[in-house]
Protein backbone atom coordinates (compact mmCIF):
# COMPACT_ATOMS: atom_id res chain seq x y z
CA UNK A 1 0.00 0.00 0.00
CA UNK A 2 0.96 3.46 -0.88
CA UNK A 3 -0.73 5.56 1.69
CA UNK A 4 -1.69 4.78 5.07
CA UNK A 5 -5.71 3.46 5.73
CA UNK A 6 -6.53 6.85 7.40
CA UNK A 7 -4.91 10.25 7.72
CA UNK A 8 -1.80 10.68 9.89
CA UNK A 9 -3.72 13.09 12.26
CA UNK A 10 -6.55 10.41 12.41
CA UNK A 11 -4.04 7.87 12.96
CA UNK A 12 -2.53 9.24 15.73
CA UNK A 13 -5.80 10.46 17.74
CA UNK A 14 -6.92 6.59 17.27
CA UNK A 15 -3.61 5.21 18.75
CA UNK A 16 -3.00 7.41 21.37
CA UNK A 17 0.47 8.62 22.57
CA UNK A 18 1.49 5.09 22.89
CA UNK A 19 1.44 4.84 19.60
CA UNK A 20 -1.14 2.07 19.21
CA UNK A 21 -3.80 2.24 21.63
CA UNK A 22 -4.30 2.78 25.32
CA UNK A 23 -3.54 -0.56 27.63
CA UNK A 24 -7.60 -1.09 27.88
CA UNK A 25 -8.43 -0.41 24.32
CA UNK A 26 -8.79 -3.49 22.28
CA UNK A 27 -6.64 -3.18 19.19
CA UNK A 28 -8.73 -4.19 15.88
CA UNK A 29 -7.47 -5.21 12.72
CA UNK A 30 -7.84 -1.86 11.18
CA UNK A 31 -5.77 0.00 13.81
CA UNK A 32 -3.23 -2.86 13.34
CA UNK A 33 -2.72 -2.18 9.60
CA UNK A 34 -2.48 1.54 10.43
CA UNK A 35 0.48 1.02 12.48
CA UNK A 36 2.37 -1.48 10.61
CA UNK A 37 2.22 0.98 7.91
CA UNK A 38 3.05 4.14 9.84
CA UNK A 39 5.99 2.39 12.48
CA UNK A 40 7.42 -0.82 10.54
CA UNK A 41 10.85 -0.33 9.46
CA UNK A 42 10.08 -2.28 6.18
CA UNK A 43 7.61 0.46 5.24
CA UNK A 44 9.96 2.98 4.87
CA UNK A 45 12.71 1.87 3.61
CA UNK A 46 10.80 0.97 0.74
CA UNK A 47 9.71 4.80 0.65
CA UNK A 48 13.55 5.66 0.83
CA UNK A 49 14.06 3.64 -1.85
CA UNK A 50 11.33 5.02 -3.65
CA UNK A 51 13.11 8.26 -2.87
CA UNK A 52 16.57 7.09 -3.88
CA UNK A 53 15.21 6.39 -7.57
CA UNK A 54 13.68 9.94 -7.61
CA UNK A 55 17.67 11.15 -6.48
CA UNK A 56 18.63 8.96 -9.52
CA UNK A 57 16.19 10.70 -12.17
CA UNK A 58 16.99 13.96 -10.95
CA UNK A 59 21.14 12.90 -11.87
CA UNK A 60 20.20 11.77 -15.40
CA UNK A 61 18.35 15.09 -15.82
CA UNK A 62 21.46 16.99 -14.79
CA UNK A 63 22.71 15.87 -18.02
CA UNK A 64 21.16 18.22 -19.52
CA UNK A 65 21.71 21.61 -17.68
CA UNK A 66 25.27 22.90 -17.62
CA UNK A 67 27.96 23.08 -15.03
CA UNK A 68 28.98 26.84 -13.52
CA UNK A 69 31.84 27.15 -11.02
CA UNK A 70 33.56 29.81 -9.87
CA UNK A 71 36.82 30.02 -8.85
CA UNK A 72 39.13 32.31 -6.48
CA UNK A 73 42.48 32.87 -5.60
CA UNK A 74 44.56 35.20 -3.89
CA UNK A 75 48.92 35.51 -4.11
CA UNK A 76 50.79 37.82 -2.04
CA UNK A 77 54.31 38.07 -3.47
CA UNK A 78 57.76 39.74 -1.90
CA UNK A 79 57.57 42.44 -4.25
CA UNK A 80 55.99 43.83 -7.81
CA UNK A 81 57.42 42.92 -10.91
CA UNK A 82 56.88 45.70 -13.38
CA UNK A 83 58.44 47.07 -17.17
CA UNK A 84 59.31 49.89 -18.83
CA UNK A 85 56.71 49.96 -21.86
CA UNK A 86 57.87 53.34 -24.08
CA UNK A 87 58.51 55.13 -20.73
CA UNK A 88 55.42 54.01 -18.87
CA UNK A 89 55.81 51.44 -15.65
CA UNK A 90 53.74 48.65 -16.51
CA UNK A 91 52.92 46.52 -13.35
CA UNK A 92 52.97 42.52 -14.58
CA UNK A 93 53.03 40.93 -11.29
CA UNK A 94 51.39 42.73 -8.23
CA UNK A 95 52.37 42.28 -4.53
CA UNK A 96 48.59 41.55 -3.72
CA UNK A 97 47.08 39.90 -6.36
CA UNK A 98 43.64 38.58 -7.05
CA UNK A 99 41.86 36.75 -9.35
CA UNK A 100 38.24 35.34 -10.01
CA UNK A 101 37.51 32.65 -12.60
CA UNK A 102 34.16 31.85 -13.66
CA UNK A 103 33.50 28.95 -16.14
CA UNK A 104 30.31 26.98 -17.58
CA UNK A 105 30.77 24.06 -19.57
CA UNK A 106 27.59 22.85 -21.09
CA UNK A 107 26.46 19.32 -23.30
CA UNK A 108 24.36 20.82 -26.12
CA UNK A 109 23.27 17.69 -27.57
CA UNK A 110 24.78 13.82 -26.86
CA UNK A 111 22.00 11.52 -28.13
CA UNK A 112 23.11 9.26 -24.78
CA UNK A 113 21.35 11.45 -22.61
CA UNK A 114 17.71 10.75 -24.01
CA UNK A 115 17.46 7.13 -23.29
CA UNK A 116 19.40 7.03 -20.10
CA UNK A 117 16.91 9.68 -19.01
CA UNK A 118 13.76 7.57 -20.25
CA UNK A 119 15.45 4.76 -18.13
CA UNK A 120 15.66 6.69 -15.57
CA UNK A 121 12.08 7.75 -15.33
CA UNK A 122 11.16 4.46 -15.91
CA UNK A 123 12.61 3.05 -12.97
CA UNK A 124 11.37 5.74 -10.94
CA UNK A 125 7.62 4.78 -11.56
CA UNK A 126 8.88 0.84 -11.37
CA UNK A 127 10.54 1.64 -7.59
CA UNK A 128 6.90 4.01 -7.11
CA UNK A 129 4.72 0.38 -7.87
CA UNK A 130 7.63 -1.29 -6.00
CA UNK A 131 6.82 0.71 -2.79
CA UNK A 132 3.03 0.52 -3.01
CA UNK A 133 3.72 -3.43 -3.43
CA UNK A 134 5.95 -3.67 -0.06
CA UNK A 135 2.91 -1.73 1.84
CA UNK A 136 0.63 -3.79 0.68
CA UNK A 137 2.69 -7.26 1.89
CA UNK A 138 3.72 -6.09 4.87
CA UNK A 139 0.04 -5.26 5.54
CA UNK A 140 -1.20 -8.73 4.89
CA UNK A 141 1.82 -10.19 6.87
CA UNK A 142 0.07 -7.92 9.91
CA UNK A 143 -2.87 -9.00 8.86
CA UNK A 144 -2.05 -13.01 9.33
CA UNK A 145 -0.26 -12.03 12.07
CA UNK A 146 -3.44 -10.72 14.19
CA UNK A 147 -5.50 -14.05 13.15
CA UNK A 148 -3.13 -15.93 14.00
CA UNK A 149 -3.01 -14.30 17.70
CA UNK A 150 -6.72 -14.44 17.65
CA UNK A 151 -6.25 -17.90 16.60
CA UNK A 152 -3.76 -18.82 19.25
CA UNK A 153 -6.27 -17.23 21.95
CA UNK A 154 -8.92 -19.29 20.82
CA UNK A 155 -7.16 -22.16 21.03
CA UNK A 156 -6.03 -21.33 24.82
CA UNK A 157 -9.91 -21.11 25.48
CA UNK A 158 -9.97 -24.39 24.53
CA UNK A 159 -7.53 -25.88 26.42
CA UNK A 160 -8.64 -24.08 29.47
CA UNK A 161 -11.56 -25.16 29.14
CA UNK A 162 -10.24 -28.59 28.82
CA UNK A 163 -8.74 -28.50 31.89
CA UNK A 164 -11.78 -27.39 33.83
CA UNK A 165 -13.53 -30.28 32.45
CA UNK A 166 -10.35 -32.98 33.52
CA UNK A 167 -10.13 -31.34 36.57
CA UNK A 168 -14.01 -31.91 37.22
CA UNK A 169 -14.31 -35.78 35.83
CA UNK A 170 -11.19 -35.84 38.27
CA UNK A 171 -13.04 -34.92 41.10
CA UNK A 172 -16.10 -36.78 40.29
CA UNK A 173 -14.10 -40.04 40.19
CA UNK A 174 -12.66 -39.09 43.37
CA UNK A 175 -15.93 -38.67 45.43
CA UNK A 176 -16.86 -42.02 43.42
CA UNK A 177 -14.18 -43.89 44.49
CA UNK A 178 -14.75 -42.41 48.20
CA UNK A 179 -18.72 -43.79 47.98
CA UNK A 180 -17.16 -46.73 46.93
CA UNK A 181 -18.74 -46.62 43.24
CA UNK A 182 -15.24 -46.84 41.52
CA UNK A 183 -11.93 -48.11 41.81
CA UNK A 184 -8.44 -46.12 42.51
CA UNK A 185 -7.88 -47.18 38.37
CA UNK A 186 -10.57 -44.88 37.24
CA UNK A 187 -9.14 -42.01 39.59
CA UNK A 188 -5.53 -42.89 37.90
CA UNK A 189 -7.27 -42.17 34.72
CA UNK A 190 -8.72 -39.02 35.52
CA UNK A 191 -5.44 -37.97 37.14
CA UNK A 192 -3.83 -38.34 33.73
CA UNK A 193 -6.15 -37.00 31.82
CA UNK A 194 -6.14 -33.72 33.93
CA UNK A 195 -2.69 -33.81 33.33
CA UNK A 196 -2.74 -34.02 30.22
CA UNK A 197 -4.77 -31.30 30.11
CA UNK A 198 -2.79 -28.73 32.31
CA UNK A 199 0.05 -29.90 29.22
CA UNK A 200 -1.69 -28.85 26.55
CA UNK A 201 -3.51 -25.53 28.20
CA UNK A 202 0.60 -24.74 29.36
CA UNK A 203 1.32 -25.02 25.21
CA UNK A 204 -1.48 -23.23 24.42
CA UNK A 205 -0.53 -19.96 26.97
CA UNK A 206 2.91 -20.55 25.46
CA UNK A 207 1.97 -20.34 21.75
CA UNK A 208 -0.43 -17.48 22.43
CA UNK A 209 2.35 -15.46 24.27
CA UNK A 210 4.63 -15.94 21.25
CA UNK A 211 1.76 -14.83 18.40
CA UNK A 212 1.84 -11.60 20.76
CA UNK A 213 5.48 -11.42 20.59
CA UNK A 214 5.91 -11.72 17.12
CA UNK A 215 2.07 -9.54 16.80
CA UNK A 216 4.03 -6.87 19.29
CA UNK A 217 7.25 -6.77 17.00
CA UNK A 218 5.93 -6.49 13.44
CA UNK A 219 3.77 -3.05 14.88
CA UNK A 220 6.71 -1.87 16.61
CA UNK A 221 4.78 -1.72 19.75
CA UNK A 222 5.44 -3.48 23.46
CA UNK A 223 3.66 -6.71 23.88
CA UNK A 224 1.56 -5.28 26.69
CA UNK A 225 -0.39 -2.86 23.94
CA UNK A 226 -1.59 -6.02 21.86
CA UNK A 227 -3.43 -7.69 24.93
CA UNK A 228 -6.45 -7.36 23.98
CA UNK A 229 -7.90 -8.25 20.45
CA UNK A 230 -11.26 -7.65 18.31
CA UNK A 231 -12.01 -10.12 16.16
CA UNK A 232 -13.03 -9.05 12.81
CA UNK A 233 -16.42 -10.20 12.69
CA UNK A 234 -16.83 -8.97 9.08
CA UNK A 235 -13.97 -10.43 7.66
CA UNK A 236 -15.03 -13.41 9.00
CA UNK A 237 -18.16 -13.13 7.66
CA UNK A 238 -17.61 -12.38 4.35
CA UNK A 239 -14.49 -15.17 4.50
CA UNK A 240 -17.72 -17.37 4.57
CA UNK A 241 -19.89 -16.08 2.25
CA UNK A 242 -17.59 -14.79 -0.73
CA UNK A 243 -18.59 -16.51 -3.85
CA UNK A 244 -16.11 -18.89 -4.69
CA UNK A 245 -15.76 -18.12 -8.32
CA UNK A 246 -13.87 -14.49 -9.58
CA UNK A 247 -14.73 -13.42 -12.93
CA UNK A 248 -12.13 -13.45 -15.80
CA UNK A 249 -12.44 -9.64 -15.73
CA UNK A 250 -11.33 -9.34 -12.32
CA UNK A 251 -8.56 -11.60 -12.96
CA UNK A 252 -7.69 -9.64 -16.41
CA UNK A 253 -7.79 -6.48 -14.38
CA UNK A 254 -5.28 -8.18 -11.17
CA UNK A 255 -2.80 -8.76 -14.41
CA UNK A 256 -3.39 -5.41 -15.30
CA UNK A 257 -2.80 -3.54 -11.93
CA UNK A 258 -1.05 -5.37 -9.52
CA UNK A 259 2.11 -3.45 -8.30
CA UNK A 260 4.30 -5.94 -8.87
CA UNK A 261 3.41 -6.73 -12.23
CA UNK A 262 3.65 -2.86 -12.81
CA UNK A 263 6.90 -2.99 -11.23
CA UNK A 264 8.28 -5.60 -13.68
CA UNK A 265 7.09 -4.09 -16.53
CA UNK A 266 8.27 -0.65 -15.84
CA UNK A 267 11.89 -2.03 -15.14
CA UNK A 268 11.04 -3.91 -18.78
CA UNK A 269 10.66 -0.69 -20.11
CA UNK A 270 13.60 0.91 -18.83
CA UNK A 271 15.70 -1.89 -19.65
CA UNK A 272 15.08 -1.30 -23.04
CA UNK A 273 15.51 2.32 -23.36
CA UNK A 274 18.90 1.88 -21.43
CA UNK A 275 19.62 -1.13 -24.35
CA UNK A 276 19.08 2.08 -27.10
CA UNK A 277 21.92 4.04 -25.45
CA UNK A 278 24.91 1.95 -26.84
CA UNK A 279 23.21 2.87 -30.42
CA UNK A 280 23.36 6.69 -29.69
CA UNK A 281 27.06 6.92 -29.28
CA UNK A 282 27.23 7.12 -33.32
CA UNK A 283 26.04 10.41 -33.17
CA UNK A 284 28.06 13.00 -32.50
CA UNK A 285 27.96 15.34 -29.06
CA UNK A 286 28.31 18.53 -28.95
CA UNK A 287 29.40 20.88 -26.37
CA UNK A 288 29.97 24.43 -25.50
CA UNK A 289 32.23 25.65 -22.86
CA UNK A 290 32.81 29.71 -21.98
CA UNK A 291 35.02 31.23 -19.37
CA UNK A 292 35.08 34.38 -17.84
CA UNK A 293 37.98 35.57 -15.82
CA UNK A 294 38.70 38.83 -13.25
CA UNK A 295 42.03 40.46 -12.17
CA UNK A 296 44.03 42.99 -10.71
CA UNK A 297 47.42 42.13 -12.66
CA UNK A 298 46.01 43.58 -16.19
CA UNK A 299 49.77 42.66 -17.53
CA UNK A 300 50.96 44.21 -20.98
CA UNK A 301 47.23 43.83 -22.36
CA UNK A 302 46.02 46.20 -20.01
CA UNK A 303 42.79 43.78 -19.69
CA UNK A 304 41.27 43.57 -15.88
CA UNK A 305 38.57 41.19 -17.48
CA UNK A 306 38.67 38.63 -20.36
CA UNK A 307 37.10 35.43 -21.46
CA UNK A 308 36.30 33.07 -24.22
CA UNK A 309 33.34 30.44 -25.61
CA UNK A 310 34.18 27.78 -27.46
CA UNK A 311 32.33 24.91 -28.74
CA UNK A 312 33.34 21.39 -29.23
CA UNK A 313 31.73 18.99 -31.68
CA UNK A 314 32.90 15.16 -30.74
CA UNK A 315 32.00 12.38 -33.69
CA UNK A 316 33.38 9.12 -31.73
CA UNK A 317 33.77 6.74 -35.22
CA UNK A 318 35.29 3.67 -33.53
CA UNK A 319 35.67 2.58 -30.27
CA UNK A 320 37.01 -0.87 -30.49
CA UNK A 321 33.88 -2.51 -30.70
CA UNK A 322 32.37 -1.76 -26.86
CA UNK A 323 29.22 0.04 -28.52
CA UNK A 324 27.80 -3.43 -30.01
CA UNK A 325 29.20 -5.44 -27.20
CA UNK A 326 27.00 -2.68 -24.77
CA UNK A 327 24.30 -3.36 -26.85
CA UNK A 328 24.04 -6.53 -26.86
CA UNK A 329 24.10 -7.57 -23.27
CA UNK A 330 21.47 -4.61 -22.48
CA UNK A 331 19.12 -6.19 -25.23
CA UNK A 332 19.60 -9.37 -23.89
CA UNK A 333 18.45 -7.85 -20.29
CA UNK A 334 15.94 -6.13 -21.74
CA UNK A 335 14.41 -9.25 -23.44
CA UNK A 336 14.88 -10.93 -19.84
CA UNK A 337 13.03 -8.36 -17.66
CA UNK A 338 10.11 -8.06 -20.73
CA UNK A 339 9.56 -12.03 -20.07
CA UNK A 340 9.92 -12.17 -16.54
CA UNK A 341 7.26 -9.48 -16.18
CA UNK A 342 5.08 -11.91 -18.63
CA UNK A 343 5.72 -14.63 -16.08
CA UNK A 344 4.48 -12.71 -13.19
CA UNK A 345 1.67 -11.65 -15.28
CA UNK A 346 0.85 -15.06 -16.15
CA UNK A 347 1.25 -16.15 -12.62
CA UNK A 348 -1.61 -13.79 -11.21
CA UNK A 349 -4.08 -16.07 -12.71
CA UNK A 350 -2.46 -18.74 -11.03
CA UNK A 351 -2.34 -17.32 -7.52
CA UNK A 352 -5.59 -16.56 -8.06
CA UNK A 353 -7.15 -19.60 -8.66
CA UNK A 354 -4.83 -21.63 -6.37
CA UNK A 355 -6.50 -19.10 -3.61
CA UNK A 356 -9.88 -19.75 -4.30
CA UNK A 357 -8.96 -23.74 -4.09
CA UNK A 358 -7.54 -22.80 -1.02
CA UNK A 359 -10.52 -21.21 0.25
CA UNK A 360 -13.04 -23.80 -1.11
CA UNK A 361 -10.87 -26.54 0.54
CA UNK A 362 -11.37 -24.35 4.04
CA UNK A 363 -14.60 -24.13 3.83
CA UNK A 364 -15.40 -27.85 3.49
CA UNK A 365 -12.81 -27.96 6.56
CA UNK A 366 -14.44 -25.71 8.12
CA UNK A 367 -17.72 -27.51 7.84
CA UNK A 368 -16.96 -30.73 9.11
CA UNK A 369 -14.82 -29.63 11.65
CA UNK A 370 -17.75 -27.45 13.35
CA UNK A 371 -19.92 -30.66 12.88
CA UNK A 372 -17.47 -32.97 14.18
CA UNK A 373 -17.01 -30.52 17.59
CA UNK A 374 -20.70 -30.58 18.04
CA UNK A 375 -20.71 -34.68 18.08
CA UNK A 376 -17.31 -34.65 20.55
CA UNK A 377 -19.29 -32.11 22.41
CA UNK A 378 -22.23 -33.99 22.33
CA UNK A 379 -20.25 -36.96 23.18
CA UNK A 380 -18.65 -35.95 26.16
CA UNK A 381 -21.59 -34.58 27.83
CA UNK A 382 -23.23 -38.20 27.30
CA UNK A 383 -20.35 -39.84 28.49
CA UNK A 384 -20.14 -37.95 31.75
CA UNK A 385 -23.51 -38.38 32.59
CA UNK A 386 -23.48 -42.01 32.12
CA UNK A 387 -19.83 -41.99 34.01
CA UNK A 388 -21.23 -40.10 36.80
CA UNK A 389 -24.58 -43.13 36.73
CA UNK A 390 -22.05 -45.96 36.73
CA UNK A 391 -22.78 -46.86 33.03
CA UNK A 392 -19.16 -46.15 31.68
CA UNK A 393 -15.74 -46.17 32.55
CA UNK A 394 -13.22 -43.52 33.21
CA UNK A 395 -11.55 -44.72 29.96
CA UNK A 396 -14.47 -44.06 27.84
CA UNK A 397 -14.43 -40.31 29.67
CA UNK A 398 -11.53 -39.61 29.15
CA UNK A 399 -11.21 -40.54 26.02
CA UNK A 400 -14.58 -38.60 25.08
CA UNK A 401 -12.87 -35.44 27.08
CA UNK A 402 -9.52 -35.52 24.95
CA UNK A 403 -11.80 -36.30 21.43
CA UNK A 404 -13.49 -33.19 22.57
CA UNK A 405 -10.81 -30.62 23.36
CA UNK A 406 -9.36 -32.10 19.47
CA UNK A 407 -12.33 -31.56 17.68
CA UNK A 408 -12.25 -27.53 18.94
CA UNK A 409 -8.78 -27.12 18.37
CA UNK A 410 -9.40 -28.31 14.87
CA UNK A 411 -12.62 -25.79 14.62
CA UNK A 412 -10.46 -22.72 15.71
CA UNK A 413 -7.97 -23.56 13.12
CA UNK A 414 -10.40 -24.71 10.52
CA UNK A 415 -12.47 -21.18 11.29
CA UNK A 416 -9.33 -18.81 11.08
CA UNK A 417 -7.90 -21.08 8.32
CA UNK A 418 -10.76 -20.05 5.83
CA UNK A 419 -10.05 -16.28 6.90
CA UNK A 420 -6.41 -16.84 5.83
CA UNK A 421 -7.72 -18.03 2.74
CA UNK A 422 -9.81 -15.15 1.67
CA UNK A 423 -6.57 -12.78 2.25
CA UNK A 424 -4.85 -15.17 0.12
CA UNK A 425 -7.41 -14.72 -2.76
CA UNK A 426 -7.60 -10.68 -1.85
CA UNK A 427 -3.35 -10.88 -2.06
CA UNK A 428 -3.18 -12.41 -5.59
CA UNK A 429 -6.06 -10.14 -6.78
CA UNK A 430 -3.91 -7.08 -5.57
CA UNK A 431 -6.73 -5.78 -3.29
CA UNK A 432 -5.17 -5.07 0.60
CA UNK A 433 -6.60 -6.78 3.90
CA UNK A 434 -9.80 -5.24 3.67
CA UNK A 435 -10.65 -5.61 -0.08
CA UNK A 436 -9.82 -2.54 -1.08
CA UNK A 437 -7.75 -1.53 -4.05
CA UNK A 438 -4.21 0.04 -3.78
CA UNK A 439 -4.09 3.66 -5.19
CA UNK A 440 -1.38 5.50 -5.68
Amino acid sequence: MSRALTPRWALLFALGACGVCAAAEPLTLEKALEAVVERNERARIADADKEAAAGRLKQARAFFFPTVSLNGNYTRRAFENTRDINGTQVPLTQINAFSATAQMKWTLFDARGIPLYRAASANLRASEHLSREDHRLLAFEAADAFLQTIAADALLKAAEKHTEVAQQALKDAQARQTAGLAGTNDVTLAQLEASTAEVNRTEAVGRATSARVSLGYLLDVPTAKVQTLTEPESLVTTANAQPLEVEAATVAQAQEHRSDVLALKESAVAAGHAADEPSMRWVPSLSATGQARATNETGLAGRALDGYLGFDLTWVLFDGGDRYGARDALLAQARAATLQARLRERKVAVDVENALVALRTSRAGLLQARIAEEIATRNATESGLLYRQGLTSALQLADASARQFEASAIHVQKRYAVVLALLDVRAALGLDPLGREVTP
